[in-house]
């Protein structure tokens, strides 16, 4: 089933991750860049809740990164590891 959603990320994002955390049952999405043709990284993270449909949280990460992988442990939190900062490898986890 579809729905349009009148929630907005507030940055458009490319080569960002998308992790489903399904202990709160939301998205968390973390950088990437603003546009497929953008070489600069995006240091944003946000948080989709599902049942509200609503952006429940915001923030600002330790590094700029796109590219980079999340992952979900057992204990529920999301590692985010290294990427690209536009310029250069990052080395970062967080």
């Amino acid at each position: 089933m579809f729905v349009l959603l009148s929630a907005r990320l507030s940055n458009a994002r490319a080569y960002h991750t998308a992790t489903y955390i399904p202990s709160i049952q939301a998205i968390l999405f973390s950088g990437g860049e603003s546009n497929y043709t953008s070489s600069v990284a995006l240091q944003t993270y946000e948080l989709f809740d599902i049942p509200s449909l609503t952006i429940i949280r915001n923030g600002t990460l330790l590094a700029p990164k796109t590219g980079g992988t999340a992952t979900l442990l057992l204990n529920g939190e999301v590692l985010l590891v290294e990427g690209y900062d536009g310029l250069n490898d990052t080395i970062t986890c967080e």
